[in-house]
C-alpha cells in the first residue's frame, strides 16, 4: 500500500485537481485489478489514512489561519492551490420573539414527524393505518413506507 499512498509533500505542488483524482482512480485500479494488494485490507488502511489526514487537517487549521494573519497576506499560492482566508457571516436569530415562535413550532412539528415516522417503521409494507392526530384530534390515514435495502461497507476504526 506505501507504494500506492504518497506521504504528505509528495504530491507535486503542480498536481492539478483533476491530476490528482486521475491518480486517485489509476491508484484504485491497482488496487482493484492487481494481485499485489489485498482489496479489504486496502480499503480499512485508506479508511485509517482517510481519518488520520481528517485530524491532521483539523488541528493544522487555527494555526495555519493564525499564521496566515500574521503574514498580512491575501492570499497564498502553492503551484495550482490557493489558499485565502475567508469570513463568513453568522447570524443568531434567537433575539428575535417571532424567530422563537417559528423555531418552536418547527421542533413541534419535526417532533411529531419523527414519532410518526417511528409508528410507519412498525408497519408491514404496503399496509394502512388509521391514527388519531393528538393535536386536532382527527383520525388520520397513514400508508407504511415502501423499504429500500442498499449494501454498505462499515469501517469501525476503534
Amino acid at each position: 500500500m506505501s507504494e500506492i499512498t504518497k506521504p504528505i509533500g509528495q504530491i507535486p505542488a503542480i498536481t492539478s485537481k483533476e491530476e490528482i483524482v486521475k491518480m486517485g482512480k489509476a491508484h484504485a485500479a491497482e488496487i482493484i485489478n492487481g494481485d499485489q494488494y489485498d482489496l479489504i485490507k486496502s480499503y480499512v488502511d485508506v479508511r485509517r489514512y482517510e481519518l488520520y489526514l481528517k485530524t491532521l487537517i483539523d488541528e493544522l487549521k487555527d494555526e495555519t489561519v493564525k499564521k496566515f494573519k500574521e503574514s498580512g497576506d491575501k492570499d497564498f499560492e502553492i503551484g495550482t492551490s490557493k489558499a485565502t482566508v475567508t469570513k463568513r457571516r453568522k447570524f443568531d436569530f434567537s433575539k428575535d420573539t417571532y424567530w422563537k415562535e417559528l423555531d418552536a413550532h418547527t421542533k413541534q412539528v419535526s417532533d411529531k414527524q419523527k414519532s410518526l415516522e417511528k409508528m410507519m417503521k412498525d408497519m408491514t409494507e404496503g399496509s394502512v393505518k388509521e391514527f388519531v392526530d393528538d393535536s386536532t384530534g382527527e383520525v388520520k390515514m397513514i400508508q407504511a413506507p415502501s423499504v429500500e435495502f442498499t449494501e454498505s461497507l462499515m469501517v469501525k476504526i476503534t
